[in-house]
């Protein structure tokens, strides 16, 4: 399977660590021609934002741990 193929299956899943690791390992050799590169462009933009919207939600739960351990200091 190529590399862009990965990629949507990665996104579509919600895979957000196999997306991660294809967005590091771009292989530029493997691009032949424009469309290859702006599909790969806009995949990684995807996938980015895949990311983004994982961190924002480990943020969230990080905060909410953080209160549940205050309120049970206090008690």
């Amino acid at each position: 399977m190529n590399w862009l193929n990965e990629l949507k299956i990665a996104i579509l899943n919600g895979d957000t660590d196999r997306a991660y690791h294809l967005i590091i390992d771009v292989p530029l050799e493997k691009f032949s021609n424009l469309d290859d590169m702006l599909d790969a462009q806009a995949l990684i933009s995807q996938g980015i934002e895949l990311l983004e919207k994982d961190k924002q939600e480990y943020q969230r739960q990080m905060l909410q741990i953080k209160l549940a351990q205050k309120f049970l200091e206090s008690q």
